[in-house]
């Protein structure tokens, strides 16, 4: 049976350890902390519940900080958390199973970004490489959004692949007060690393959005840029970096017309390049809804349920599942402004199940009975 080292990158995380160390107790042989210089009881509360502490002097690199734990680790998986993570229980079973599998060298897991501190079920979802075989040749790579990659073949190498699993994670980051203070954060080290590769287009794009969260004129600029570097006329994109380009052209008109790029070209290239992005979808529903162009919203709508029903979006940028159900309403509005009343009414009457669109839906419902009500005593021309 294979072994697994539960590797974590903390610092200052007292009050969200006791959580994470609880989620992986009956899966981990070992817990590795590595500790970047917490003033707070971390470091003891790590120990009190059976986890090995070492210290790493931070540099403002996260993967040089995991590449530290890396070397460290004694078993023969490693499962990367966050000290405000958690394994979700029924995960585990996958887990052990994944851990059977020798023909890969690494496995995607689903982090759910919680996004409503009253409801654990309401969150954000995307795949991320977390789940990684100590043996296999390759190290992360990125000061702060730190990843995972094949390294260039050696003669003699065993290659490796990565697979996907069901397995969760849940990530409270976004909750805690302090999400401002790790934009900033973010921002400083991010900055360092385009300072040093003006040519890294997805650190571009990700210092990018840092900037628009914090509402920072930089962030568009920096859009801008990265514009200018998308090549539309390639059959594939510079990485998947540039969904975030193309979704913002596609939520700013006059950006767009600036750089040459119409609606229809944009939806153009998301076919080409993300067709089954389901945020890309999302967005160019809503930007056929506003032109009136509701043929075209329709379609978008209805390919991203089947997308959502079917499972088979992908998961690379976050993504709210409930945005399928936002999807559906959004649907028979457009089919009650088409005149399907009927086709509406399907959808609504549905609706009227769910709790946060069942006012709505009654809304909505009543309107259609006074639509059939105009037609039945509109007088003959």
């Amino acid at each position: 049976m294979s072994s697994l080292s539960v590797c974590a990158i903390v610092k200052n995380e007292e009050r969200n350890l006791p959580r994470m160390l609880a989620s992986v107790r009956d899966v981990a042989d070992e817990i590795l902390i590595v500790d970047t210089g917490s003033t707070d009881r971390t470091r003891e509360i790590a120990l009190e519940r059976g986890a090995r502490v070492i210290h790493y002097d931070w540099h403002d690199d996260h993967s040089a900080a995991r590449n530290f734990g890396w070397e460290h680790a004694t078993c023969d998986w490693m499962l990367w958390l966050d000290g405000d993570e958690a394994l979700v229980p029924s995960s585990i079973p996958e887990l052990k199973s994944c851990l059977t599998r020798r023909e890969f060298g690494a496995f995607f897991l689903q982090r759910q970004e919680l996004i409503d501190a009253s409801d654990e079920s309401r969150f954000t979802e995307m795949l991320m490489i977390r789940l990684i075989r100590r043996d296999i040749s390759s190290r992360f790579v990125g000061r702060y959004h730190t990843q995972i990659v094949p390294p260039e073949r050696v003669f003699g190498d065993p290659p490796w692949i990565c697979g996907h699993s069901t397995i969760k994670l849940k990530h409270w980051g976004k909750l805690v007060t302090t999400h401002q203070d790790r934009l900033k954060n973010a921002v400083r080290i991010m900055a360092k690393e385009l300072e040093d590769d003006p040519e890294d287009f997805y650190i571009r794009v990700e210092l990018a959005n840092a900037y628009l969260d914090l509402r920072d004129p930089r962030g568009a600029e920096l859009m801008h840029e990265a514009i200018r570097r998308l090549h539309p006329e390639k059959p594939r994109p510079p990485n998947a970096s540039a969904i975030y380009v193309v979704d913002f052209l596609i939520g700013r008109p006059n950006d767009a017309t600036q750089f040459g790029f119409t609606l229809n070209s944009l939806r153009d290239l998301t076919y080409k390049w993300f067709p089954r992005t389901a945020p890309l979808r999302w967005s160019l529903a809503q930007a056929m809804f506003k032109q009136d162009n509701l043929d075209s919203a329709i379609i978008e709508l209805r390919e991203l349920q089947r997308l959502i029903k079917t499972d088979t979006l992908d998961k690379i940028i976050p993504f709210d599942p409930r945005t399928g159900e936002d999807a559906e309403f959004n649907l028979a509005v457009c089919l009650t402004r088409k005149a399907d009343l009927e086709g509406a009414e399907v959808i609504f009457k549905k609706m009227l199940n769910l709790p946060r669109r069942k006012v709505d839906a009654q809304k909505n419902l009543d309107v259609i009975v006074k639509l059939r009500a105009m037609r039945l005593y509109e007088p003959d021309a």
